[in-house]
């Protein structure tokens, strides 16, 4: 369940240790993995992006809510209307954040994935029936060609959305952010809007089979306009450096 707050606010989500938390565990993988199954067949079939992150939404935040997971959102003022053009940050803690994203946004936005989920061919499937795009993490030349993708997508109107970490861990804390998202925002001069998850890694941290109860807590920031961050000589790299460092800040404050 999703409950929009528009007053940012300091609170940490925190994961609830159930005490039969195996037992719900289980009841938990199956709710997800049932409605997925649907929510899978469904994305296939329904004829447009609307339909489909309708769906989506809905399928989410019934799971979400008699799973015991509770999402609050702060910040939604700050987002940019649809049809303006944005690039979205967010730390990455844990599987859950791409769902919960789905869910607490009211818009449907283009997610920037590994290139590896490629590999899985019902899992590329479902990722491409609702916008995905891929970038390769590993090898620079194929980076920069998928970047400048990107970058055309973004000049046809869609917003991205990135995990600048490019990737989870167990540990809490921020790792360092890629520079992609934010050589894009530069080079296209359209702000970045950073958003910090908090909770989801204690509801399920990398590495753990058995989920539990638990608050997320999603706030977003200020959008960070390149404008706002330029030198006077106009250095695109500069730029995007400040908006990393900036969006880094805004994120690590309410990540928890």
């Amino acid at each position: 369940m999703t409950t929009p707050d528009d007053n940012t606010g300091d609170g940490i989500g925190k994961g609830r240790q159930a005490p039969e938390n195996r037992l719900y565990g289980v009841y938990a993988h199956s709710v997800f993995w049932g409605t997925a199954l649907l929510v899978w067949v469904a994305v296939l079939i329904l004829p447009t992006a609307d339909l489909r992150w309708r769906l989506m939404r809905r399928a989410i935040g019934f799971m979400a809510r008699i799973t015991r997971v509770r999402v609050r959102v702060h910040g939604l003022q700050h987002l940019p209307t649809p049809d303006q053009r944005c690039i979205l940050v967010a730390n990455h803690a844990s599987y859950l954040d791409t769902p919960l994203l789905i869910h607490a946004l009211p818009y449907r936005f283009s997610f920037v994935a590994k290139a590896e989920l490629r590999t899985n061919p019902a899992v590329h499937l479902f990722l491409r029936r609702i916008g995905t795009e891929f970038i390769e993490r590993h090898n620079a030349r194929n980076a920069a060609r998928d970047l400048r993708g990107l970058t055309e997508l973004s000049r046809q109107g869609r917003s991205l959305f990135f995990f600048p970490e490019g990737t989870i861990r167990r540990e809490p804390g921020l790792l360092p952010f890629r520079m992609g998202a934010f050589n894009t925002a530069a080079d296209e001069g359209i702000p970045i809007v950073p958003i910090a998850i908090n909770g989801s890694r204690a509801i399920l941290k990398d590495g753990e089979r058995w989920p539990r109860p638990g608050e997320v807590i999603i706030t977003i920031g200020r959008p960070l306009h390149p404008g706002d961050f330029s030198d006077a000589k106009g250095d695109k790299r500069q730029t995007a450096q400040a908006l990393r460092d900036a969006a880094y800040a805004a994120i690590q404050e309410y990540c928890g």
